[in-house]
């Protein structure tokens, strides 16, 4: 896997982002996959949002999404599959990652 971006930070609103990207081509699929990861903290209290987003860059589209809020799973899910949390979430973007 490349990994070719380090850590963007800007100061969006009142939130800190910070984030990454990493992707992948499967010339078995002849698909480029791209993994996002963003953590935003807001300016002003402690809380936290942290996001990993999964997509088809052929066809521009999401395939799925892991989303935690002050350190807890609010959202999983890629593929039409629900995931119970983000270790789970990672185990199945591995297969487009590899």
């Amino acid at each position: 896997m490349k990994k070719y971006k380090q850590g963007k930070e800007e100061l969006v609103g009142q939130w800190y982002d910070s984030s990454d990207y990493k992707y992948h081509f499967d010339p078995i699929q002849d698909k480029c996959f791209i993994l996002i990861s963003t953590y935003y903290t807001p300016g002003t209290t402690f809380h936290t949002k942290f996001t990993l987003n999964l997509y088809d860059l052929y066809i521009h589209t999401e395939i799925g999404t892991y989303q935690e809020y002050d350190n807890r799973n609010i959202f999983c899910n890629i593929a039409t599959q629900d995931c119970a949390n983000r270790k789970e979430y990672e185990s199945l973007v591995a297969q487009y990652m590899e």
